[in-house]
Protein backbone atom coordinates (compact mmCIF):
# COMPACT_ATOMS: atom_id res chain seq x y z
CA UNK A 1 0.00 0.00 0.00
CA UNK A 2 1.48 3.60 -1.11
CA UNK A 3 1.85 5.93 1.97
CA UNK A 4 0.23 8.81 0.41
CA UNK A 5 -3.22 9.46 -0.87
CA UNK A 6 -3.82 10.49 -4.47
CA UNK A 7 -4.88 13.86 -5.03
CA UNK A 8 -3.44 17.12 -5.99
CA UNK A 9 -3.12 20.44 -4.78
CA UNK A 10 -4.49 21.71 -8.33
CA UNK A 11 -7.42 19.23 -7.44
CA UNK A 12 -8.21 20.46 -4.21
CA UNK A 13 -8.03 24.28 -5.22
CA UNK A 14 -10.67 23.75 -8.37
CA UNK A 15 -13.16 21.70 -5.60
CA UNK A 16 -12.85 24.98 -3.10
CA UNK A 17 -13.71 27.38 -6.07
CA UNK A 18 -16.65 24.87 -6.81
CA UNK A 19 -17.43 25.44 -2.74
CA UNK A 20 -16.82 28.88 -3.51
CA UNK A 21 -19.21 29.48 -5.93
CA UNK A 22 -22.35 27.47 -4.14
CA UNK A 23 -24.52 24.63 -5.65
CA UNK A 24 -28.53 25.77 -6.20
CA UNK A 25 -30.49 23.84 -3.70
CA UNK A 26 -27.26 22.81 -1.43
CA UNK A 27 -29.26 20.99 0.61
CA UNK A 28 -30.17 18.35 -1.80
CA UNK A 29 -26.18 17.57 -3.57
CA UNK A 30 -24.60 14.41 -2.22
CA UNK A 31 -21.55 13.20 -0.09
CA UNK A 32 -18.71 13.50 -3.02
CA UNK A 33 -16.80 17.19 -2.10
CA UNK A 34 -14.56 15.39 0.07
CA UNK A 35 -10.76 15.63 -2.04
CA UNK A 36 -10.00 18.49 0.70
CA UNK A 37 -10.96 16.75 3.18
CA UNK A 38 -8.97 13.55 2.83
CA UNK A 39 -6.26 15.53 1.27
CA UNK A 40 -5.76 16.97 5.00
CA UNK A 41 -7.62 14.49 7.27
CA UNK A 42 -6.44 10.91 5.29
CA UNK A 43 -4.22 9.40 7.95
CA UNK A 44 -6.90 10.00 10.78
CA UNK A 45 -9.82 9.33 8.29
CA UNK A 46 -8.63 6.02 7.26
CA UNK A 47 -6.78 5.52 10.44
CA UNK A 48 -8.81 2.11 11.50
CA UNK A 49 -8.19 0.85 7.79
CA UNK A 50 -4.39 1.43 8.01
CA UNK A 51 -4.41 -0.30 11.38
CA UNK A 52 -6.35 -3.23 9.85
CA UNK A 53 -3.85 -3.24 6.96
CA UNK A 54 -0.43 -3.58 9.20
CA UNK A 55 -1.85 -5.79 11.62
CA UNK A 56 -2.82 -8.31 8.52
CA UNK A 57 -4.48 -10.68 10.56
CA UNK A 58 -6.20 -13.42 8.90
CA UNK A 59 -9.39 -12.73 7.39
CA UNK A 60 -12.06 -15.47 5.88
CA UNK A 61 -8.80 -18.08 5.95
CA UNK A 62 -6.24 -15.76 4.20
CA UNK A 63 -3.88 -12.71 5.49
CA UNK A 64 -6.09 -9.77 4.98
CA UNK A 65 -3.65 -8.00 2.70
CA UNK A 66 -3.87 -11.42 0.27
CA UNK A 67 -7.68 -11.49 0.82
CA UNK A 68 -7.66 -8.09 -0.41
CA UNK A 69 -5.59 -8.47 -3.24
CA UNK A 70 -7.28 -11.42 -4.63
CA UNK A 71 -10.79 -9.72 -4.21
CA UNK A 72 -9.73 -6.74 -5.78
CA UNK A 73 -8.10 -8.85 -8.91
CA UNK A 74 -11.68 -10.70 -9.10
CA UNK A 75 -13.93 -7.47 -9.25
CA UNK A 76 -11.94 -4.59 -10.64
CA UNK A 77 -9.16 -6.71 -12.79
CA UNK A 78 -6.35 -5.26 -11.17
CA UNK A 79 -2.85 -7.04 -9.04
CA UNK A 80 -1.48 -5.88 -6.13
CA UNK A 81 0.83 -3.70 -7.74
CA UNK A 82 -1.77 -2.22 -10.00
CA UNK A 83 -4.07 -1.11 -6.83
CA UNK A 84 -4.16 2.56 -5.92
CA UNK A 85 -3.91 3.64 -2.17
CA UNK A 86 -7.68 5.10 -2.46
CA UNK A 87 -8.89 1.27 -4.42
CA UNK A 88 -7.20 -0.98 -1.04
CA UNK A 89 -8.64 1.73 0.90
CA UNK A 90 -12.15 1.64 -0.99
CA UNK A 91 -12.14 -2.40 -0.76
CA UNK A 92 -12.57 -1.96 3.08
CA UNK A 93 -15.90 -0.33 2.60
CA UNK A 94 -17.38 -2.25 0.01
CA UNK A 95 -16.54 -6.04 0.88
CA UNK A 96 -17.69 -5.33 4.47
CA UNK A 97 -14.68 -5.73 6.11
CA UNK A 98 -15.00 -2.07 8.36
CA UNK A 99 -17.63 0.64 6.66
CA UNK A 100 -15.41 3.62 8.60
CA UNK A 101 -16.10 7.21 8.25
CA UNK A 102 -18.71 8.98 6.02
CA UNK A 103 -18.76 12.65 4.68
CA UNK A 104 -21.39 15.55 4.52
CA UNK A 105 -21.23 18.33 2.12
CA UNK A 106 -20.19 22.00 2.54
CA UNK A 107 -22.88 22.79 0.92
CA UNK A 108 -25.64 22.38 3.80
CA UNK A 109 -24.06 24.71 5.87
CA UNK A 110 -23.61 27.43 2.93
CA UNK A 111 -27.35 26.91 2.12
CA UNK A 112 -28.41 27.40 5.66
CA UNK A 113 -26.03 30.65 6.04
CA UNK A 114 -27.36 31.89 2.87
CA UNK A 115 -31.47 31.10 3.92
CA UNK A 116 -31.41 32.74 7.31
CA UNK A 117 -28.58 35.73 6.68
CA UNK A 118 -25.86 34.42 9.35
CA UNK A 119 -23.32 36.76 9.75
CA UNK A 120 -21.00 34.27 12.53
CA UNK A 121 -21.54 30.61 13.33
CA UNK A 122 -20.77 27.98 16.49
CA UNK A 123 -19.80 24.42 14.64
CA UNK A 124 -19.74 22.33 18.12
CA UNK A 125 -18.82 19.00 16.40
CA UNK A 126 -17.01 20.72 13.60
CA UNK A 127 -15.43 17.03 12.12
CA UNK A 128 -13.28 16.77 9.04
CA UNK A 129 -14.11 20.19 7.97
CA UNK A 130 -16.49 19.97 5.54
CA UNK A 131 -18.62 22.99 7.09
CA UNK A 132 -15.53 24.69 7.95
CA UNK A 133 -14.94 25.37 4.09
CA UNK A 134 -18.45 25.53 3.29
CA UNK A 135 -18.80 28.64 5.37
CA UNK A 136 -15.48 30.02 4.59
CA UNK A 137 -16.89 33.81 4.08
CA UNK A 138 -18.27 34.22 7.60
CA UNK A 139 -16.66 34.33 10.94
CA UNK A 140 -16.66 30.66 12.42
CA UNK A 141 -15.78 28.98 15.57
CA UNK A 142 -14.60 25.21 14.57
CA UNK A 143 -14.61 22.81 18.09
CA UNK A 144 -14.03 19.19 17.64
CA UNK A 145 -13.01 16.74 20.58
CA UNK A 146 -10.44 15.13 18.20
CA UNK A 147 -7.38 17.36 18.73
CA UNK A 148 -5.83 15.66 15.74
CA UNK A 149 -9.15 16.32 13.58
CA UNK A 150 -8.78 19.48 14.22
CA UNK A 151 -5.20 20.66 14.27
CA UNK A 152 -6.11 19.23 10.47
CA UNK A 153 -8.75 22.00 10.08
CA UNK A 154 -6.54 24.47 11.21
CA UNK A 155 -3.84 23.69 8.45
CA UNK A 156 -7.11 23.35 5.93
CA UNK A 157 -7.66 26.72 6.97
CA UNK A 158 -4.57 28.14 6.68
CA UNK A 159 -4.10 26.47 2.90
CA UNK A 160 -6.96 28.63 1.88
CA UNK A 161 -5.99 31.70 4.11
CA UNK A 162 -9.77 31.79 5.58
CA UNK A 163 -10.02 34.80 7.51
CA UNK A 164 -12.14 34.96 11.20
CA UNK A 165 -11.93 31.16 12.29
CA UNK A 166 -11.13 30.44 15.66
CA UNK A 167 -10.64 26.25 16.69
CA UNK A 168 -10.81 24.53 19.99
CA UNK A 169 -10.58 20.92 20.96
CA UNK A 170 -13.19 20.70 23.76
CA UNK A 171 -16.23 18.01 24.98
CA UNK A 172 -19.39 20.36 23.34
CA UNK A 173 -21.10 19.60 26.51
CA UNK A 174 -18.36 22.04 28.61
CA UNK A 175 -18.38 24.31 25.88
CA UNK A 176 -18.60 27.82 27.53
CA UNK A 177 -17.20 30.67 24.81
CA UNK A 178 -16.75 34.21 25.03
CA UNK A 179 -17.24 34.30 21.67
CA UNK A 180 -20.37 35.47 20.71
CA UNK A 181 -22.14 34.27 17.48
CA UNK A 182 -25.55 34.24 15.85
CA UNK A 183 -26.39 30.00 14.94
CA UNK A 184 -24.75 27.06 15.63
CA UNK A 185 -25.12 24.43 12.83
CA UNK A 186 -23.20 21.35 13.29
CA UNK A 187 -23.78 17.73 12.69
CA UNK A 188 -22.86 15.73 16.14
CA UNK A 189 -22.44 12.13 16.53
CA UNK A 190 -24.80 9.30 15.58
CA UNK A 191 -24.45 7.85 18.81
CA UNK A 192 -22.55 5.42 18.33
CA UNK A 193 -23.21 4.35 14.38
CA UNK A 194 -19.25 5.87 14.12
CA UNK A 195 -16.45 5.86 16.54
CA UNK A 196 -13.88 8.93 15.76
CA UNK A 197 -11.88 9.20 18.92
CA UNK A 198 -11.82 7.65 22.06
CA UNK A 199 -12.92 10.40 24.13
CA UNK A 200 -16.19 11.36 22.15
CA UNK A 201 -19.61 10.97 22.53
CA UNK A 202 -20.06 8.26 20.69
CA UNK A 203 -18.33 6.06 23.88
CA UNK A 204 -21.05 7.00 26.06
CA UNK A 205 -24.33 4.86 26.61
CA UNK A 206 -27.35 5.86 25.14
CA UNK A 207 -29.01 7.50 27.90
CA UNK A 208 -25.89 9.62 28.68
CA UNK A 209 -25.85 10.63 25.36
CA UNK A 210 -28.81 12.08 24.95
CA UNK A 211 -30.11 13.33 28.60
CA UNK A 212 -25.99 14.28 30.06
CA UNK A 213 -24.10 14.94 26.26
CA UNK A 214 -26.77 16.21 24.16
CA UNK A 215 -28.67 18.49 26.86
CA UNK A 216 -25.54 19.77 28.44
CA UNK A 217 -24.37 20.73 24.76
CA UNK A 218 -27.96 22.76 23.86
CA UNK A 219 -27.14 24.77 27.12
CA UNK A 220 -24.12 25.54 26.91
CA UNK A 221 -24.15 26.07 22.97
CA UNK A 222 -27.17 27.52 22.65
CA UNK A 223 -29.51 27.96 25.55
CA UNK A 224 -26.76 30.24 27.52
CA UNK A 225 -26.31 32.18 24.69
CA UNK A 226 -28.59 35.19 24.41
CA UNK A 227 -27.29 36.31 20.48
CA UNK A 228 -27.52 33.24 19.41
CA UNK A 229 -30.91 32.83 17.20
CA UNK A 230 -30.85 29.64 16.26
CA UNK A 231 -29.67 25.70 16.45
CA UNK A 232 -30.04 23.87 13.90
CA UNK A 233 -28.33 20.46 13.16
CA UNK A 234 -28.21 17.21 10.70
CA UNK A 235 -29.02 14.09 11.92
CA UNK A 236 -29.74 10.61 10.94
CA UNK A 237 -33.15 9.27 10.94
CA UNK A 238 -32.53 6.68 13.71
CA UNK A 239 -31.97 8.97 15.92
CA UNK A 240 -33.87 12.73 14.65
CA UNK A 241 -37.17 11.76 16.95
CA UNK A 242 -34.87 11.64 19.95
CA UNK A 243 -32.64 14.17 19.81
CA UNK A 244 -35.46 16.36 18.68
CA UNK A 245 -37.52 15.79 21.35
CA UNK A 246 -34.87 16.65 24.03
CA UNK A 247 -34.51 20.20 22.36
CA UNK A 248 -38.45 20.25 22.32
CA UNK A 249 -38.58 19.54 26.01
CA UNK A 250 -35.65 22.19 26.77
CA UNK A 251 -37.96 24.74 25.18
CA UNK A 252 -36.43 25.15 21.62
CA UNK A 253 -39.02 26.12 19.52
CA UNK A 254 -38.64 24.01 15.61
CA UNK A 255 -39.04 25.74 12.61
CA UNK A 256 -37.87 23.88 9.70
CA UNK A 257 -37.09 20.48 8.99
CA UNK A 258 -35.41 19.72 5.68
CA UNK A 259 -33.99 16.36 4.01
CA UNK A 260 -30.46 16.49 3.08
CA UNK A 261 -28.42 14.79 0.38
CA UNK A 262 -29.98 12.29 -1.82
CA UNK A 263 -33.73 12.30 -1.09
CA UNK A 264 -34.75 9.19 0.85
CA UNK A 265 -31.16 7.78 1.72
CA UNK A 266 -29.22 7.41 4.20
CA UNK A 267 -25.19 8.07 3.35
CA UNK A 268 -24.68 5.01 6.34
CA UNK A 269 -26.50 2.15 4.97
CA UNK A 270 -27.67 0.49 2.02
CA UNK A 271 -31.33 -0.59 0.94
CA UNK A 272 -34.41 0.48 -1.22
CA UNK A 273 -36.03 4.23 -1.75
CA UNK A 274 -37.69 4.67 1.86
CA UNK A 275 -38.68 8.34 2.87
CA UNK A 276 -38.48 8.06 6.29
CA UNK A 277 -34.35 7.30 6.19
CA UNK A 278 -31.65 9.11 5.31
CA UNK A 279 -30.36 12.34 6.82
CA UNK A 280 -32.51 15.55 8.18
CA UNK A 281 -31.93 19.70 9.08
CA UNK A 282 -33.42 20.53 12.00
CA UNK A 283 -33.54 24.31 12.44
CA UNK A 284 -34.78 25.60 16.09
CA UNK A 285 -35.19 28.75 17.45
CA UNK A 286 -35.63 30.97 20.97
CA UNK A 287 -39.28 32.15 21.57
CA UNK A 288 -37.84 35.91 21.85
CA UNK A 289 -36.68 35.11 18.13
CA UNK A 290 -40.07 34.57 16.78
Amino acid sequence: MQNVIEISEDKIKKEFNTIKQGKDNGYSTGYNWNEIVLYFQWKEFYKKEIELWNENKIYRGLPLQSWIYLNRLKYIGKGAQELTFREILRAFKITGIHIGNSFHSPFYIQQFIKDYNIKSILDYSGGWGHRLLGAWNIPYIYNDINTVTMENCKRMAQYFKLKDKIFYSMDSKELKLKETYEACFSCPPYWNTEIYSKNGAENLSYNEFLNDWWERTILNTFLFKDKCKYFAFIINHHFKNDMEQKCIEMGLIKIKEIRVGRASYSHLEKGKHNDKKGEFLLVFTKKMYL
